[in-house]
Formats: C-alpha cells, sequence, structure tokens
C-alpha cells in the first residue's frame, strides 16, 4: 500500500514524475513520462489508489497508482495548472488554474464545474476533511472558502502583510482548522 512503501514523488520541468522509495533513496526511481510539458503539480488520492497531475501545458491527468498507467486526461484548461487536490473520498478533484478559476472536477465522468471569484492565479487548493467544503489560495492575496454544496464562497480571508503567494493551504484535520503558508 501507499503507506507501506513509503514513496517520495517528485514532478518539474523535465515532464516527469519519479517516484522514489524512501527506505532505498539510492535505487533508480520509477518514472512516469506521458507529459508533454512541465509538471506542477500531482496528488495522490486518500486510499493510494490514483494520482493526478496538472501541467504547464493545462492538462489534467488521472492516473492508476501504483502502476503509473494513464487512466484519461481528465481536463484541459485555460492556463497553467498550480495545484491539484482530491477530495477525502477521491470522487472529486479541485484543480488550481492561473486564470483564477478553480475547477471542481469530476473523476469518474471528467466533467467539471468551475468556482469563480479570485482576481489573480489560484495557487494551491485543499478540502476540509468532511469535504463540505474548500479553501482556495490565490495571487490575489485571498484565501477563500467555498461551500461545496452551493458551489458558492462562504467567505475570504484578506491577506494582512504584503506577500504576494499562497504556497501551502492545507487543513488541520483534527480540529478542522485552516492553516496558511505564504512566501
Amino acid at each position: 500500500s501507499l503507506h507501506d512503501a513509503l514513496p517520495i514523488f517528485t514532478c518539474g520541468a523535465d515532464t516527469f514524475v519519479k517516484i522514489f522509495e524512501a527506505d532505498n533513496l539510492g535505487a533508480e526511481p520509477r518514472t512516469i513520462e506521458t507529459h508533454d510539458s512541465p509538471v506542477n503539480t500531482l496528488a495522490i488520492n486518500n486510499k493510494g489508489t490514483y494520482m493526478a497531475t496538472g501541467t504547464e501545458g493545462h492538462m489534467v491527468s488521472y492516473f492508476n497508482y501504483p502502476s503509473g498507467s494513464l487512466v484519461k486526461n481528465l481536463t484541459r484548461g485555460q492556463s497553467p495548472i498550480q495545484h491539484v487536490a482530491f477530495d477525502p473520498k477521491g470522487r472529486f478533484l479541485a484543480v488550481a488554474g492561473d486564470d483564477g478559476v478553480i475547477r471542481m472536477v469530476n473523476v469518474g465522468i471528467a466533467q467539471y464545474t468551475p468556482l469563480k471569484g479570485h482576481t489573480d492565479a489560484v495557487l494551491c487548493v485543499a478540502f476540509s476533511p468532511d469535504a463540505k467544503c474548500l479553501a482556495s489560495g490565490s495571487g490575489d492575496s485571498t484565501v477563500r472558502l467555498w461551500d461545496l454544496n452551493t458551489e458558492l464562497p462562504k467567505g475570504t480571508l484578506p491577506l494582512l502583510l504584503s506577500v504576494n503567494r499562497y504556497k501551502c493551504l492545507p487543513f488541520w484535520s483534527h480540529w478542522c482548522s485552516l492553516l496558511t503558508c505564504c512566501s
């Protein structure tokens, strides 16, 4: 299983996804070579059975894991993909793009619903542990909280410091708190 093997995933400008085993970093990594542009982001579902990637070339792809075989391309965005995140059950993928739109992709049927509200690139997304809420961080210096039942924003948190990029946005599942990191 995913947790037993302790994999470390990398992706980047070389267009490859590389999978290293943490207990044997000197070994040659497994490499997924199906992308045609730099891979900006990847996510693994909670069960460790599927992986999604987002590229500079606007593509979101869905793979079996651990085999690394391509299941399907889920969507082609209007701009480079900055971040992808699975919901806790692995049925939906939140896709953050440079166009300021979040695409909520149903991975079973590869259809999406756009969430609009940011005025700059969406750089990161995170589901609440109960999958009722999505948080998004943007270059517009805001964090938005989305109600996934209504697909509308629940609120906006302005960034009070003079920084311009959110790098991570995890929910702390123990207390259902939102943590933010920025540069």
